[in-house]
């Protein structure tokens, strides 16, 4: 097995410094096949926690490179999985060595037929044990006729624990993506995983900040059952969630049936008031929609402002998220949105910079600030 060092010693040491899962597998394809191996196709598989999709491969060829697809556990996908090499692996931890030799083992999972008109022969799939005694799965592909040869096998299971030590980094680092990503935000997510873990941590920046809040919430809840009640705030959130993202902002959190988002200035990309103004009048537009649930409405404040970004909480427990008196008065600034009946109100920070028209509501006193402060709604709402 002196010809498996390079690979293993690869696995071991630069495999795990390579930037994602993609790309640990595209540089184990090559250094495979640069060892002599006929390698026309290879595949990892990890299933792993996501909000939509439920199990990820990647897959490589010569052609093509690397890409990624997912697959969603609905029932099409689990009777793809039950029916695929795969169900064995994930389910048992047991190998599928696969040679496409005649029509019977063509046949013997779902997705023969397809591999066979693609020219492969032989398809072998190795379960890669993790430390949590799950097994996620490593597949190899080859044209070349008659297939890999035994001793071609041999040294392929030989490189397992070296594989699965590799592929589990990235797993694990992608899962703690995911869930920063999730649980976090993208942006706030990052900085988490990049070391921002102290109390503290963070920097002032600025920022057009979102508040938005349901109206009617409380007589809503009280007339709806349980799932109709989860069931309208989760549209709510998605619905609020999508348009802030599109726009190139960041939702940082729901707090009760609110939400606090931010459009930060720098960063190079679009105009910050005018992202959160189109996100706006989505969800303003989006009300329309017949599907909306009847008695709820929603108000929407936009400021902008100067806010500390990081992490603040207590010593074993911290929150990444925005604070200071830009927030303060964003809140206050959107609860005004039943006084005027108007479903967006912004502050004269946003009226002045934008580039659409807006309509002076006169000035308030809100709590916490010495000044009154000017009122402003789109004239187009």
């Amino acid at each position: 097995m002196a010809q498996n060092k390079d690979i293993v010693d690869w696995l071991l040491t630069r495999a795990r410094g390579v930037s994602d899962l993609g790309a640990m597998l595209e540089g184990l394809s090559h250094l495979l096949r640069d060892q002599g191996f006929p390698l026309d196709r290879a595949t990892v598989g990890a299933p792993l926690l996501h909000p939509i999709a439920q199990s990820s491969f990647c897959l490589w060829d010569p052609q093509n490179g690397v890409r990624r697809n997912f697959l969603v556990w609905d029932d099409s996908g689990l009777e793809k999985l039950r029916n695929s090499p795969m169900y064995a692996i994930y389910s048992e931890g047991r190998d599928a060595d696969w040679r496409l030799d005649c029509e019977a083992a063509v046949q013997r999972y779902s997705v023969g037929p397809e591999l066979y008109h693609a020219g492969f022969t032989h398809y072998l799939a190795l379960a890669l044990p993790f430390s949590d005694g799950s097994h996620k799965a490593f597949t190899v592909q080859t044209r070349t006729e008659g297939g890999f040869t035994d001793d071609q096998v041999v040294r392929l299971k030989a490189c397992v624990p070296a594989i699965a030590a590799a592929v589990e980094h990235h797993v694990q680092r992608a899962l703690a993506e995911t869930l920063m990503n999730t649980f976090v935000g993208e942006r706030a997510g990052k900085r988490v995983l990049d070391g921002q873990v102290h109390r503290g941590d963070g920097e002032m920046i600025e920022a057009v900040i979102w508040m938005s809040d349901l109206r009617g919430f409380t007589r809503f809840a009280a007339e709806r059952a349980p799932q109709d009640l989860l069931d309208a705030i989760n549209q709510y959130f998605e619905l609020v969630t999508e348009a802030i993202t599109a726009q190139g902002g960041e939702v940082l959190k729901f707090i009760g049936d609110a939400v606090l988002g931010i459009f930060p200035v720098a960063g190079g990309g679009s105009d910050p008031i005018q992202a959160a103004e189109t996100a706006a009048f989505a969800v303003v537009d989006a009300k329309q929609d017949p599907d909306w649930p009847r008695g709820l409405d929603l108000g929407i404040g936009l400021h902008k402002g100067e806010v500390f970004y990081g992490n603040v909480g207590g010593r074993t427990r911290l929150d990444f998220t925005v604070i200071g008196q830009s927030v303060n008065l964003v809140s206050r600034v959107e609860a005004l949105c039943r006084d005027f009946e108007r479903p967006v109100l912004v502050t004269g920070a946003v009226a002045r910079a934008s580039h659409r028209s807006y309509e002076a509501l006169g000035e308030r006193r809100l709590k916490g600030f010495d000044h009154p402060v000017p009122i402003f709604a789109p004239s187009e709402l």
